[in-house]
């Protein structure tokens, strides 16, 4: 089947082409990847061009270059310019794993089996093919982590290929791959992992079938191309910038479309003879406006009533804050004070002192009677303890009348209320005081505008003024001393506030400023500057005309391109077809084989899929929704990763050698004697390497 491949591809992707009528641009670029020639930035952009001119948007060239390396590539063979390669050895290693410096790995031609204990080496050498060749396994290559220096010294090796009877030495560089190892394939325990739950790219294509992935990625790259024209023909030019002022004309130069009436839009730049003189005489009549000072006089007068009123509510604020009902108040709470506190002095503590105890009135004092006192509410609560007669709480003998009437002072004593009373009062006073402090009585400035005008219009206001704002300066002082000295100080009078005198001059003032606004021009001003504005706006534009249309044809390239961008479905559609007639079926009959050769029908499945121009494979149970991984065994999961990789592997037609590491682990005695027939088999097609700890495994 392998063996015709390329024909096939060759011509049904001619097929492809006349059925589905691949524009020509796509043609171009299959062209150029079938000759191997490589495609170069200039390229891309002839291939934007190619599609930009067939789909309408700029004009078409008379010539375009023939295409000929499709139909040239229909008779070719993909195995015409194959070599033989073969892997003799790896030595000169330094810094790689575990592995000895400067020692030789040699391998045969066929089956080549390197048997060692656990930590003998085994797996440094596949990581290290692995990293060069192709793996879906364990391909990072560790320095040697016990040796000082070696995380920042260089990973060593030498690969000896012999290439058409010829040996050479290629140098290992780390995570670049070796050319010629390409298609040597190594299968780890990793790979195990990798191949039962992850979806995995097929490791070759037939020869042609791969021009479809690079086919694919130019795509992208030409749309690409295209969407950077498309940004280049839509970048804002920003014509807008250069009109000061809002306008209809600005407004329809920010909204420039695809859809924008350029005929229309080139009339209106046209500024006719009488539309010029229109121009000067609104010129000259908003000149003549602006001569009149109008505004400037309301905004004066303004001004002045703003400073005025400020000046009345600071005025209200004050005889609010410093008037007859805040003194009284003060007072008023300074003679409760006193009041409760002489009652205090009274019931204080000092009524109980004694010689006979030194604690009278201490914390432990307190605590002692208040429990004495909630006791006698608990034995009785009426009458109320102690009346004549009773007994002692504590020590049980007969009250005397002197010990009832002690008891009863006790509780007048812890029932009072005074010192709560007093502590109100005083958190009152603070708070007055504070009130105080923030009334602001400097408020009449001379730098102010109320100060001058009232300066210069009402000298007897203007006097009484600073006289009443004196006075409320030093009736404010003498509250707060009040406040502080605990007692009623002599207060300044604070009357002949003149709020009627200072609204006596406000309300001329607005009437003036109502008069002036019938006669402000500024409605007329800014009614002709707006002409003026628009006309100048048409002006400028017919400056500008000529870019705004290239800007607008601009626009429509970019609104036809947008329609063009490509689009790679159809040739991931053509290369599944393809695919799956040449490779899929054949990979699944393979596969099947290959798993009853290893001595079980397990069963799994190939599931495949498109993307791009590349195929995907992914391992699957025919029963439920669980994958491999969960489902199969250790040894069962091992023998379904070796089946799928021997099955691509066989369908690779430049497949040169396979690399096993430990192929056997988890195996039965029995399953690890068909493994082994099976890879000397293989080994009889292409280069065969294993690393093995089992002996078993070793002498089958």
């Amino acid at each position: 089947m392998v063996k015709h491949m390329s024909m096939n591809v060759f011509t049904e992707l001619i097929k492809w082409i006349d059925e589905k009528k691949v524009p020509y641009w796509e043609q171009y670029a299959l062209d150029l990847i079938i000759s191997g020639k490589g495609i170069a930035e200039s390229e891309i952009k002839e291939m934007a061009t190619f599609l930009l001119e067939d789909g309408g948007v700029i004009k078409k060239e008379a010539t375009r270059p023939k295409l000929s390396a499709l139909l040239k590539a229909v008779g070719t063979s993909a195995h015409q310019t194959s070599e033989k390669v073969r892997l003799k050895g790896i030595s000169s290693t330094e810094n790689i794993n575990a592995l000895v410096d400067d020692q030789k790995l040699e391998f045969g031609d066929q089956l080549t089996v390197i048997f060692g204990a656990n930590g003998s080496g085994k797996s440094g050498y596949a990581r290290l093919l692995a990293n060069a060749s192709f793996s879906r396994g364990d391909r990072e290559v560790l320095p040697h982590v016990t040796t000082e220096g070696a995380e920042s010294a260089l990973k060593q090796a030498v690969f000896h290929i012999e290439r058409n009877g010829e040996v050479e030495e290629v140098s290992f560089v780390e995570d670049e791959g070796c050319p010629h190892l390409r298609s040597f394939y190594v299968h780890d325990t990793v790979s195990i992992l990798a191949q039962l739950t992850q979806e995995n790219e097929f490791s070759f294509a037939p020869f042609g079938l791969g021009f479809l992935a690079r086919l694919a990625e130019v795509s992208d790259m030409v749309g690409d191309q295209l969407e950077a024209q498309i940004d280049q023909w839509s970048k804002d030019r920003e014509f807008e910038a250069k009109l000061e002022g809002s306008s209809e004309i600005r407004t329809t130069l920010e909204t420039l479309s695809a859809g924008t009436d350029v005929p229309a839009l080139s009339a209106k730049a046209v500024i006719l003879p009488e539309e010029q003189r229109q121009k000067e005489a609104f010129q000259i009549k908003v000149a003549k406006l602006r001569a009149r000072s109008v505004p400037e006089e309301i905004k004066k007068r303004s001004k002045q009533v703003e400073d005025l009123n400020t000046l009345l509510g600071q005025l209200r604020t004050m005889i609010n804050g410093l008037g007859l009902p805040m003194a009284r108040s003060i007072e008023t709470d300074l003679v409760d004070l006193r009041k409760y506190q002489d009652q205090a002095k009274k019931l204080s503590v000092d009524q109980f002192k004694t010689t006979l105890f030194t604690q009278i009135g201490s914390e432990q004092w307190q605590r002692f009677i208040s429990s004495a006192h909630a006791l006698s509410k608990v034995e009785r609560e009426n009458p109320p303890y102690p009346e004549g007669g009773d007994y002692c709480l504590l020590c049980r003998q007969k009250l005397e009348k002197a010990a009832v009437e002690l008891l009863q002072k006790y509780w007048k004593y812890l029932e009072n209320d005074f010192r709560q009373q007093i502590r109100t009062i005083r958190s009152r006073l603070s708070a007055k005081r504070e009130a105080l402090q923030d009334t602001e009585t400097i408020c009449f400035a001379e730098n102010t505008v109320a100060y001058r005008l009232i300066q210069k219009a009402d000298e007897e206001l203007f006097n009484r003024l600073k006289h009443f704002i004196q006075s409320a300066k030093d009736r404010k002082n003498e509250l707060i001393r009040m406040i502080d000295l605990g007692k009623q100080v002599e207060l300044t009078p604070l009357d002949g506030l003149p709020i009627p005198s200072v609204r006596a001059i406000i309300d001329p003032l607005n009437t003036q400023i109502a008069e002036l606004q019938k006669t402000d021009p500024t409605k007329e001003i800014t009614t002709l500057e707006g002409q003026l504005r628009l006309l100048n706006h048409r002006e400028k534009m017919g400056q500008m005309i000529t870019a705004v249309a290239a800007y607008v044809s601009d626009l429509k390239k970019a609104s036809k391109a947008e329609q063009l961008k490509p689009n790679t479905a159809h040739i991931s559609k053509i290369q599944g077809k393809l695919f799956e007639t040449l490779v899929s079926a054949e990979y699944v009959k393979r596969f099947r084989d290959t798993l009853a050769e290893l001595g079980n029908a397990l069963p799994v499945r190939v599931h495949t899929k498109n993307n791009k121009g590349t195929t995907i494979k992914e391992l699957c149970i025919y029963a439920g929704e669980y994958g491999p991984a969960k489902i199969l065994s250790d040894g069962e999961k091992r023998i379904a990763s070796l089946a799928d990789f021997l099955t691509e592997v066989s369908l690779d037609p430049k497949a040169i050698g396979i690399a096993l590491d430990d192929p056997v682990t988890s195996l039965d005695i029995e399953w690890k004697g068909t493994v082994a027939n099976r890879l000397v088999k293989e080994s009889q097609t292409r280069q065969t390497i294993i690393f093995t700890h089992d002996l078993h495994f070793r002498l089958c």
